[in-house]
Order: C-alpha cells, then structure tokens, then sequence
C-alpha cells in the first residue's frame, strides 16, 4: 500500500531555519488540517520554535490541490504587491470562504483508507459503479451526490457551478483518460455560462 509521508518536526523546523536566514516573514499556507492533523500540528510546533526570530503566519487554507494552489498564487500576489504577512493572512482568511472544492472518484478504496468515508460505502460503491461528488466544506470532505453515469455526473457539476454568480475561477483536473469525452463537455457548458 502506498503511504503519504510528512516531513518530521526537525525538517520543518530547519526549513523554516533556513528561510529566516533570508526572509523576515513566512506565510505558511497548508493543506486542511482536517485532512491530516498531525501535519498542521507539527507545523505550528516548528513555528512555534521559530517565533521572536522569525513572523511566521500559519494558515489553514480548508482545502486542498488546486484550491490551495490558487490560494497560494493569491498570497504570492499579494507579496509582491508589498503586503505584509498579516494583511496577506486577513486576506486569504476572507479568500478561503469563497473557495471550492469538488471531485469524484470511482475509486473510493483510498477514501476509505484515509478515514473519508465508511469501507463498506466503498466496496457498495464500486460494485454499484457510482461515481459519488465530494465537496469540502470548512476543509472536511463531504458527500454530495452520487453519479449513476458519466452523462449524470456533468449534470451534477454543471448544476454545482450554476449556483455561483461572478465566477472568478475554474480548474477541471481530470486523471487518466476516463471521462475524457464528459470533460469535454463540462468545458462546453462552462464556456457558454460566461
């Protein structure tokens, strides 16, 4: 089985050693900490070492993958525009609500294996084929709806992405070449919403 591996406290706490030899603020920007706990507690022990030599704000962005990653470019905006870290951390706290996160997965094991979701719901799923949609809300990852097919599933995401006036954003990550022709599609009708 494969595993997911964090860095120790050690490591966190010479990454951040080596960042105060060159910066006088660090915006750490992290996963959901509900997602994994003992990474963001680690963190904030590593930052707590750190503190009186160096600023360091420690933020749960609720989110993952490339919700975090546009936070992340956020909070790198913000840098470069002069903003210090706790204007960029009052920031992305206000970014964070108005981020989300939706994906499906035919393969429910690793939801299982990580707590997400009860093992029988897996094994019912996938003998069942659903194609089940999470969201995460305040960073837990929650069911939403079950897809009976990949024609349903584009529904349940266009009626998703309906709800939302001014849109600013939109990432679609596909893995592999299943559902290439629904992305397809979803791309569409996502075009036609502007």
């Amino acid at each position: 089985a494969q595993q997911v591996v964090f860095p120790s406290l050690d490591t966190m706490r010479q990454q951040l050693q080596l960042l105060g030899n060159e910066y006088n603020e660090v915006v750490a920007i992290l996963l959901s900490a509900r997602l994994h706990p003992r990474f963001f507690e680690t963190f904030q022990q590593a930052a707590e070492t750190m503190r009186g030599r160096l600023s360091i704000q420690v933020i749960d962005s609720l989110n993952t993958a490339i919700s975090l990653g546009y936070l992340v470019q956020q909070a790198a905006q913000a840098a470069v525009s002069g903003a210090n870290s706790t204007e960029i951390n009052r920031m992305l706290q206000t970014q964070i609500q108005h981020v989300y996160t939706v994906f499906c997965t035919r393969n429910l094991r690793y939801l299982a294996e990580c707590g997400s979701i009860a093992p029988s719901h897996a094994v019912i799923g996938e003998m069942l084929g659903l194609a089940p949609i999470f969201v995460f809300e305040n960073g837990r990852l929650m069911a939403s709806h079950k897809a009976r097919n990949a024609r349903h599933l584009v529904d349940l995401l266009h009626e998703f992405v309906d709800e939302f006036y001014a849109l600013k954003h939109i990432a679609i990550l596909k893995g592999g070449p299943v559902f290439s022709n629904e992305v397809a599609q979803m791309r569409d009708r996502l075009q036609n919403l502007q």
